[in-house]
């Protein structure tokens, strides 16, 4: 398997998770632990996924979907955050009309992950997020 997937999120403990899990699945990850630097590598390598922490600081991860989503529609993005839908705010949904292809919720179990990231890389382009 030679998918890449991108992995973008302030905390280090999380974001090196993120990669070893998905690693040990078989897939080559790159991280990043900024939007900035996120960004960077995106452009440069244009991974087969990125998932990205929507909750880092100032709206630096819902600004760095949006940003991709703009530049790149074919980009396949999940969304990680901590916040659950709470009465009228649904979340995932408000993630996914920001660009988001699906949404996981932290904390989750490394199972969860890789069926998420399995189904969005096994997606034609035109079946995500438009």
């Amino acid at each position: 398997m030679n998918i890449w997937v991108l992995v973008i999120d302030d905390d280090e403990a999380t974001r090196r998770s993120v990669a070893d899990i998905l690693s040990a699945a078989g897939y080559s990850t790159i991280a990043a632990g900024s939007r900035g630097e996120g960004l960077r590598l995106w452009q440069e390598t244009q991974p087969d996924l990125v998932v990205i922490d929507a909750s880092m600081p100032a709206r630096d991860g819902i600004d760095a979907i949006m940003e991709m989503r703009g530049h790149g529609p074919a980009a396949k993005i999940l969304a990680m955050t901590g916040f659950r839908p709470s009465g009228s705010v649904d979340v995932a949904e408000m993630l996914r009309r920001l660009g988001a292809d699906d949404v996981l919720f932290k904390p989750f179990e490394p199972e969860v992950l890789l069926s998420k990231v399995d189904r969005l890389v096994s997606l034609p382009a035109a079946l995500t997020a438009a």
